[in-house]
């Protein structure tokens, strides 16, 4: 708008008046919105693995059985947080809070061999409310002050 304003001006057009009209309409019919950017995809180029995938890894795998390799991961469940972005009628006001960080930590493991194990949640509590009654749960639990993983943790 700015850019505009200035050519008009320099042609000494005194009528004009830049606006973000014409760019809005070129956005709704070309179907092209505003969304936020996450992830790190395709952030590594395939040749550069290549040779890690070919030679090196199955040289790896030749030493173990697939009943010892595993594959863990862990994530972070931030469930009290609400979304960053929402649907809103125009004209009417939105706005957010102080963020919520409440969390427990999900690491999930799974063995070669096609067998998943039980979910390990880290909490912050040592026996929850909600857990209160529950004879056995399809998880394990286990807990600090900050519900993070640690290396003690991982080795148990």
């Amino acid at each position: 708008m700015e850019k505009s304003q200035f050519f008009a001006t320099a042609m000494n057009v005194s009528t004009f008046k830049a606006n973000t009209g014409f760019i809005d309409r070129w956005k709704r019919r070309h179907s092209i919105g505003m969304k936020q950017i996450s992830g790190e995809e395709k952030s590594v180029s395939e040749e550069s693995i290549r040779p890690w995938l070919d030679i090196t890894l199955p040289e790896l795998l030749l030493k173990y059985t697939p009943e010892n390799i595993y594959n863990v991961d862990e994530t972070a469940l931030f469930y009290k947080l609400r979304p960053e972005k929402t649907l809103t009628f125009k004209g009417e006001k939105c706005s957010g809070s102080k963020k919520q960080k409440d969390r427990l930590t999900v690491l999930v493991e799974a063995i070669m061999a096609s067998e998943k194990l039980p979910l390990l949640v880290i909490g912050k509590s040592k026996s929850p409310r909600c857990f209160a009654g529950i004879r056995s749960l399809p998880l394990d639990y286990i807990s600090n002050a900050k519900a993070w993983m640690t290396g003690n943790f991982f080795q148990q």
